[in-house]
């Protein structure tokens, strides 16, 4: 059997493009809408990048307006501590106001949220790395270094942001 040649910008695009595939899935089983999401077939020669705008899109469907800080570019005003809490300087923040996190700060519950965000502290999956980090009484914030595969940032956030549900819906019922 002859092995399948194809040049390495193909193999690429057809890789993001399966995780494209795979967060829009992952968005999908969310519960979010994503008939308005932007294409998966990524073309690596043409630079497009769609992973990095659907992962944008999903976040923005998941938590209203979230802000993304750029460290090279032109970014709205933020509070200087929300980016001083990762161990380096990310290529990209989302910072992301949660009602979840809110309600569960006023309630004193605030160790279990952050016991859960210790558990996705440091996020290392294929040519991606992302820090979580919990901005008490606010939110949450990710701190991407590159942009690789985001289907796996996209079902840890989705995980993430699950879990804390749980916790919140245990004290509702109680």
């Amino acid at each position: 059997m002859e092995p399948i040649v194809m040049p390495v910008e193909d193999y690429y695009s057809y890789h993001q493009s399966a995780s494209n595939l795979a967060m829009l899935k992952a968005f999908f089983d969310a519960g979010i809408d994503i008939s308005k999401f932007s294409e998966f077939m990524e073309m690596i020669g043409w630079n497009t990048e769609l992973g990095f705008e659907i992962f944008n899109e999903g976040l923005n469907a998941m938590f209203g307006e979230v802000i993304l800080y750029e460290a090279y570019g032109d970014n709205p005003k933020v509070d200087e501590e929300d980016l001083q809490v990762f161990d380096s300087v990310p290529d990209y923040v989302y910072l992301i106001e949660d009602q979840t996190i809110k309600a569960l700060y006023r309630d004193n519950r605030g160790p279990e949220v952050e016991e859960w965000f210790n558990r996705y502290h440091d996020f290392d999956g294929h040519y991606t790395f992302a820090e979580f980090r919990c901005l008490p009484h606010k939110g949450f914030t990710i701190g991407l270094y590159g942009i690789g595969f985001f289907h796996e940032i996209a079902k840890c956030t989705i995980d993430l942001t699950k879990q804390l549900d749980k916790i919140y819906h245990q004290e509702v019922s109680n």
